[in-house]
């Protein structure tokens, strides 16, 4: 039987497959591909059939990493395929994060993946970063990844004992654990919550500025996506306060 799909429906399929490999889940990434896909990143061999795009996608850069982001700068769709350029942020096992740029091209069967391409460098994964003094801009951009990749406990990580987070008009919530039991009910209504940052200042030697946009994927398949203020104020190398000035209201609707 001939599928007929419609403009957008494939884009919209690469975007949850690249979401699901965003959170690792690669059990389920497989069952977007034909039982003969064929998978190749970079200059390795390619890999064909589900079996082995596993082995190959659970392969040897994961040891280096604990946690993984992408931000996608465009797509294209055209009969059979998706065109996705975006930027991979690898989240390291020593909390630094390596981001590189990365296209890859799926060529479909129907609603599902007959082969991806990924044209990416990733040999800067594989070199033991330089040691330098980590700034505070550093630091939330770490915090931010963090929440990509829905990693909870090591977001209050980033807190103070008396760190303080508020978000909108809601009362500020007080120390890690506050934090941790106040975004877990939050984070589990949501498939995937994703930040485009526009803009990231540090106005003093305490304060970092983040103008962003964040888009909340509600688990019926709503998305929302607001306009975002960030002011997160340091302690040493620890969030003092964290200030999120959005109206996120319609997410919870």
């Amino acid at each position: 039987m001939t599928t007929t799909m419609f403009p957008g429906t494939r884009a919209s399929i690469i975007k949850n497959l690249i979401g699901l490999f965003e959170r690792m889940d690669v059990d389920t990434a497989l069952n977007n591909f034909t039982e003969d896909a064929h998978y190749r990143f970079g200059n390795y061999p390619p890999a064909i059939g589900k079996k082995a795009i596993r082995e190959a996608t659970m392969a040897s850069h994961l040891d280096y990493i604990k946690g993984i982001s992408f931000d996608i700068k465009s797509m294209w769709e055209n009969a059979d395929s998706v065109i996705c350029e975006l930027e991979i942020n690898y989240i390291r096992n020593d909390g630094s994060v390596l981001t590189l740029p990365c296209t890859d091209i799926f060529r479909m069967e129907g609603d599902k993946v007959k082969e991806m391409l990924v044209y990416m460098d990733p040999s800067p994964l594989f070199v033991a970063p330089e040691t330098k003094q980590e700034t505070i801009l550093d630091i939330a951009k770490h915090l931010i990844a963090t929440v990509e990749a829905n990693n909870v406990e090591e977001y209050i990580t980033y807190f103070a004992p008396d760190g303080a987070y508020k978000i909108a008009n809601n009362p500020p919530i007080i120390g890690p654990q506050a934090i941790k039991d106040f975004a877990l009910p939050i984070m589990g209504m949501f498939s995937k919550v994703s930040h485009d940052v526009h803009n990231m200042w540090q106005v003093d030697e305490n304060t970092v500025t983040v103008e962003l946009d964040v888009t909340y994927f509600r688990k019926d398949g709503k998305v929302f996506k607001f306009p975002c203020l960030n002011i997160i104020k340091f302690q040493g190398n620890k969030v003092k306060e964290y200030q999120a000035f959005l109206d996120a209201n319609p997410a919870f609707s």
